[in-house]
């Protein structure tokens, strides 16, 4: 999504709560698929967040550092499993215009913050039906693919038909 949504990833700063499971997984894509390093991780144990940042050279901060974080961000990540929101609106009021990708079950950003008009809010809810309207596009493309295919095995076949008899 972000690859495809935001322009100029090396000027963006992001923000990834959470490095258990889908926060490691996220963080190591954001770094090999974008190219990007201006990361920075935030755990609740700050111990993972460190080992995670020392493997994948980005940095980290503590908890109670989050609401300077995301004032900083462009881009937050969150891939928490906390029972309640760890984003809330109170954190993103009077704030710059941001990307906030909800990977959470359930949803780690308050409800409230959908409705400020410079915050860009999409859970994993709305990530998982792009990808089926993407999947299904391309299931779209596979009867001209294998039209494509059958067109090549028969002028192979045929061309093999007419070597059949030439002398080894």
């Amino acid at each position: 999504y972000i690859r495809e949504h935001v322009k100029d990833i090396a000027d963006k700063k992001i923000l990834l709560l959470g490095t258990g499971k889908i926060g490691k997984s996220t963080s190591k894509n954001l770094v090999h698929y974008l190219k990007t390093k201006n990361i920075t991780l935030i755990n609740r144990t700050e111990e993972k967040a460190v080992e995670l940042a020392k493997e994948l050279g980005l940095k980290h901060a503590p908890i109670g550092e989050l609401p300077r974080h995301i004032s900083e961000s462009d881009i937050i990540l969150v891939a928490t499993d906390a029972a309640d929101p760890i984003i809330l609106l109170s954190h993103l009021q009077e704030q710059s215009s941001k990307l906030i990708l909800d990977l959470s079950i359930p949803h780690n950003v308050e409800l409230g913050v959908q409705q400020l008009p410079y915050i860009d809010v999409i859970n994993v809810d709305e990530l998982s039906k792009m990808r089926d309207e993407t999947l299904a596009k391309r299931e779209a493309e596979v009867p001209k693919a294998k039209a494509i295919i059958a067109e090549h095995v028969a002028e192979f076949i045929e061309w093999h038909e007419h070597r059949k008899h030439v002398p080894v």
